[in-house]
């Protein structure tokens, strides 16, 4: 664990912001700059990662 709990809630506290994302809406792409910390707090989140193949890889995160 790099962060406490406690730590990690501190974090979001001060430095957080809620974004509401639309169905289907992209958060982030591969290869973007690591600029932020983001967190789920509900929903369902697909990661989605292009093969060489043509075809999609995909996960889903609650």
């Amino acid at each position: 664990m790099i962060m406490s709990d406690f730590a990690l809630q501190e974090f979001w506290v001060e430095h957080g912001r809620e974004r509401c994302l639309a169905a289907g809406e992209t958060l982030f792409r591969k290869g973007d700059a690591i600029e932020q910390l983001r967190r789920v707090e509900h929903g369902l989140i697909a990661l989605v990662r292009p093969l060489p193949q043509g075809a999609d890889l995909n996960n889903s995160v609650r």
